[in-house]
């Protein structure tokens, strides 16, 4: 049995959770051309982008490319 999703109270993550979405349609999750980083300005300092850049079914361990790693992430984690 599929469970209900938490409501989203805050009006900027309502409004990502709505562009996130949109831009997957009936899949899991949208592909990395779905998303342009332009449309979530109001976000960018708290948000993550990572590609996924093995091949997973090769049998090599996967490795990640971190596209936009945001300027709030990062002073939350030390870097700056």
């Amino acid at each position: 049995m599929a469970t209900q999703p938490l409501p989203i109270s805050h009006p900027r993550l309502q409004r990502l959770y709505a562009y996130w979405s949109t831009k997957k349609g009936q899949r899991k999750m949208p592909s990395r051309a779905d998303i342009d980083v332009l449309d979530l300005r109001y976000m960018l300092g708290n948000i993550m982008l990572v590609d996924v850049v093995a091949d997973v079914a090769g049998g090599t361990p996967p490795r990640f490319r971190i596209r936009v790693h945001g300027s709030n992430l990062s002073q939350r984690a030390g870097y700056v």
